[in-house]
């Protein structure tokens, strides 16, 4: 905020903190929350640098990555998809 703005909200009898003194939130919790913001931001910043609108972005497909698909094919075994058309 302003100093400026600050100082007038203050001489009008107001009380200006930060949105954790308000909240009243624990340094943990306030930590979540700048960590949330900070994750919507970036969202938000890559979805506009790729031309996307909202529900574009939520059509997606989720990306696997590929350790995880690996680990998946090792869990199944190579012949659960023979097993499965028994």
């Amino acid at each position: 905020m302003k100093p400026g703005k600050k100082q007038r909200l203050e001489a009008a009898g107001f009380k200006v903190g930060s949105a954790d003194e308000f909240l009243a939130l624990s340094p943990e919790e306030s930590i979540l929350v700048s960590l949330r913001i900070s994750l919507a931001e970036q969202v938000r910043s890559r979805r506009l640098r790729l031309h996307y609108s909202q529900t574009a972005q939520g059509r997606q497909p989720p990306k696997i990555n590929s350790n995880l698909q690996k680990s998946r094919y090792e869990m199944r075994g190579p012949g659960a998809k023979d097993m499965a058309s028994e």
